[in-house]
């Protein structure tokens, strides 16, 4: 299990590793001082949860959130000084699972992780389409007989082909589902993460150019070959 700490305080940073620890010494603590660099390392890392200041030396930590929402679901705990209840809900209707109040208490901390990861494990978060069993919050898809690990990008965008099966699915639309908008190197990014979603599953059957093609200048289309 691996925790990302978005926190620019370094007694903070050492007071939640403590917690781990003690409670839960297998995890895996991960920590930057910036949010920029925060959201950088929710799509390389690919962090299980998320633990994040509102007050950081950059931007905002709503607009980390903000940032992590466009492209991941992962699991978020505010944990800050303010306590103002705006700050609250303005946090939880951005997409914060939750919101701890500073000082905290260590092991409701880990508590509140714990309930969040198990509220972050059903279902709803399993996509099936023939061979293909997508787990969208653990980032990885089940295809072939093996488990194979994606970014979060490589996840929307499987998603999204897996949603149209043999419609072709413009680059437009496939920019919009990842960042909800589009810009100038968006068509070039795209490319890179439908080459790398193809060598995943080329390990695994062999046959990822006829299973994702492309469609010269439009987009790609996932091919129903089962």
């Amino acid at each position: 299990m691996k925790v990302l700490i978005i926190e620019d305080d370094q007694a903070i940073i050492k007071c939640i590793r403590m917690a781990f620890q003690v409670g839960w010494g297998s995890a895996e603590i991960i920590s930057c001082g910036l949010g920029e660099m925060g959201i950088k390392y929710v799509e390389l890392e690919n962090p299980d949860i998320v633990i994040l200041d509102l007050g950081l030396p950059d931007i905002s930590g709503l607009e980390v959130l903000e940032g992590i929402r466009l492209f991941s679901d992962v699991p978020v705990i505010i944990l800050t000084v303010r306590s103002d209840e705006q700050d609250i809900v303005c946090s939880l209707e951005t997409g914060a699972n939750d919101y701890i109040t500073k000082p905290f208490k260590q092991m409701e901390l880990l508590a509140r992780v714990k309930a969040c990861l198990r509220g972050n494990t059903n279902n709803r978060n399993i996509f099936k389409q023939g061979p293909f069993e997508l787990n969208i919050i653990m980032r990885k898809v089940f295809y072939n007989g093996k488990w194979i690990a994606l970014t979060p990008s490589e996840t929307i965008v499987l998603q999204c082909l897996l949603r149209n099966i043999g419609k072709t699915v413009s680059y437009s639309e496939l920019s919009y589902e990842i960042w909800k908008d589009e810009y100038d190197g968006a068509k070039s990014t795209i490319k890179v993460y439908i080459k790398h979603i193809r060598e995943k599953l080329d390990a695994c059957n062999k046959n990822a150019e006829e299973l994702i093609s492309a469609v010269v200048g439009v987009g790609y289309t996932l091919n129903k070959t089962w």
